[in-house]
């Protein structure tokens, strides 16, 4: 008996299910065929996560990658040292578990590698490539993490439909673009939705687990929920995910015994408890450093209610805004849409699989809509489910009976899954092209070196950060404050003696001020400053001029120093060089004319370099 089936049948759905009457991986291939399958799948999701995992990796040319979440994990991981008992971080943004997973990995592979241990009481210069190594071991974490995602999905959608389905909706998790690509970064998004998956798996072997086995998966769910909380705090809402097995379990016998089980009941709540220590035992700074834990956190909780800045504002509603951009980008447009109808497809069979699926997407997608920040990487979690639903539609239609089908429903639905596949794999394919070339502030930053002269002056046209092309090693993804590689070099004074125009070497370069008075960042270049200097070049990149003149063009009256320095720049300077990489592949080019979301394009920056006339 299968879940189609059981579905199908009202004696095996009043009947209690067992373990032995499940489907498992192994199912339709034998033991070797499928494991062999496995480990092709696994390989090729592997190879996807790893191809361009150097990329930005720090150095003594810049100090910092330039991805601005690894810079501040990487600074948290030097304030750790597990083997050692010290484990608070101090930096609560994100839970514990990935940082302290990650300087476990490196303290272990250290002497075995013969690298050096990090940080030093030295120049930043002498250990940085250390730095670097460190930042290689977290990015391998999350690949690991990221792939083991895509075996649990496999499981998940075998256990829950059919054989065919699990695979088809492991291969399309593999090759789909949101997940590989944010599998290359030392960040929580995928370590999380991995995680989620755990709970899901759990949840999804106590649907159909006997009484023993039943409190085993209930409490394994509970330790993953606590797990998934200790990496991203709101991915320990799956927990409620475990309702669904509950609430089977309760009615199963009720149409019969006309009472509900209430057994389920303690083993529930002991998950519940095994979430609260699991998620303890991931990030010990809830105990440990309490006031510093409720000031990250709610930080974070005042950001997604407030917004970031400029980066969203202005912008459709959470619910359209991933919708219509996060998930298309994430899946690709085929595989997107066959997974909208697949969601369709759930309403209108209602098995409890189904059940588990919509409660999954309702805890993972609902809070997202109250947010102000849209960044794509938050529908992280949704990806596997957008999957499992659009390869459980197609299996469905490739299983339909004879009288239940048209003579092309079989072929449309295996055209469908090779065309949702071949679109996600060539989007992956194009994007890590760009994610393995040089990096636009790198070819940026050299071209400058070619360019100008001991003489010449070249202006940055706002206050540095990651976006800033590596003009000086230090003038990376740091601010004032950050330690190790510090502030930028032409920031290391007093504000009565910062010099206007400082010299590198190569060339000299006018910086506005990086921070104001109020301590946040203090914009652009002043256009009286630009007169005044005529420097020979002048750099802006999209970070900086895209949310402004995005804004200018929903409200012409709308004023920002970006806008009016590049007023001013059409005056006495012409572009002389544009660095924008994008995605290309046989003769298709992804954002040939827009922007990327803002999260999306951090490996691929447009960096502008204006000369003057």
């Amino acid at each position: 008996m299968t879940p189609r089936s059981e579905a199908a049948s009202s004696d095996a759905a009043s009947a209690a299910p067992t373990e032995a009457v499940t489907p498992t991986l192994t199912k339709g291939l034998g033991r070797i065929a499928a494991l062999t399958v496995l480990a092709a799948l696994l390989g090729l999701a592997a190879t996807l996560r790893a191809w361009g995992i150097g990329w930005g990796l720090p150095g003594p040319e810049r100090f910092y990658p330039g991805h601005p979440d690894e810079s501040v994990l990487l600074l948290a991981l030097c304030n750790v040292n597990p083997l050692w008992g010290d484990v608070s971080p101090t930096f609560y943004n994100y839970g514990s578990l990935l940082i302290l997973l990650t300087r476990t990995a490196f303290d272990l592979a250290t002497p075995l590698l013969g690298w050096n241990s990090v940080p030093k009481a030295e120049p930043f210069p002498t250990w940085v490539n250390d730095f670097a190594q460190l930042l290689l071991v977290g990015r391998v974490c999350n690949v690991v993490l990221s792939t083991l995602g895509v075996a649990l999905l496999a499981w998940i959608g075998t256990r829950l439909y059919s054989f065919r389905a699990g695979w088809l909706a492991a291969l399309m998790f593999a090759v789909a673009p949101l997940p590989v690509i944010l599998g290359h970064y030392l960040t929580v998004d995928m370590p999380a939705t991995t995680l989620c998956l755990a709970v899901l798996a759990a949840a999804a072997g106590a649907l159909h687990a006997d009484d023993r086995r039943f409190p085993r998966w209930l409490l394994a769910g509970g330790i993953a929920a606590g797990l998934a909380a200790g990496t991203k705090y709101n991915a320990g809402l799956v927990l409620l995910v475990l309702a669904v097995p509950c609430w089977a379990r309760a009615t199963r016998h009720a149409a019969t015994e006309r009472r509900l089980r209430w057994d389920w009941l303690p083993w529930g709540a002991l998950a519940a408890v095994a979430a609260a220590v699991a998620f303890v035992a991931s990030t010990p700074g809830v105990l440990l450093e309490t006031a510093k834990f409720q000031e990250d956190l709610s930080y974070e909780l005042w950001r997604n209610r407030e917004g970031q800045g400029l980066i969203f504002r202005g912008t459709s509603p959470a619910l359209s805004h991933h919708l219509g951009i996060s998930l298309p980008v994430g899946l690709e447009w085929p595989l997107y849409l066959i997974g909208m109808a697949g969601l369709r497809w759930l309403f209108h069979t209602r098995r409890p699989a189904d059940a588990l699926l919509l409660l999954f997407l309702a805890v993972t997608f609902l809070p997202l809509l109250p947010a102000e920040r849209k960044f794509i990487r938050y529908i992280a979690p949704i990806i596997p489910i957008f999957c499992l639903m659009a390869a459980r539609l197609i299996d469905d239609l490739l299983a339909a009976p004879p009288m239940g089908r048209t003579r092309m429903t079989r072929p449309m639905a295996a055209g469908a899954a090779v065309l949702a596949v071949g679109a996600a794999l060539a989007s992956t394919v194009a994007h890590l092209g760009v994610l393995s070339a040089p990096d636009a502030r790198d070819s940026a930053a050299a071209y400058l070196r070619s360019a100008a002269g001991p003489g010449d002056v070249v202006a940055l046209g706002a206050d540095p950060w990651y976006y800033t092309p590596p003009l000086d090693p230090s003038a990376g993804c740091v601010k004032a404050a950050t330690p190790f590689g510090g502030p930028p070099v032409w920031d290391r004074f007093p504000n009565a003696s910062r010099p206007l125009i400082f010299p590198l070497g190569p060339y000299q370069v006018l910086a506005p001020d990086s921070m104001s008075e109020n301590g946040s960042p203090a914009g652009a270049l002043p256009v009286s400053r630009l007169r005044e200097t005529r420097p020979r070049f002048v750099i802006l990149t999209d970070y900086e001029y895209e949310d402004p003149e995005r804004l200018r063009r929903k409200d012409p009256t709308y004023q920002s120093g970006v806008l009016d320095l590049m007023a001013a720049l059409k005056e006495g300077y012409h572009l002389d060089q544009e660095f924008r990489p994008r995605p290309s592949l046989a003769g298709f080019t992804w954002w040939r004319k827009g922007i990327p979301p803002h999260d999306w394009r951090y490996f691929m920056p447009t960096v502008r370099i204006y000369a003057r006339n």
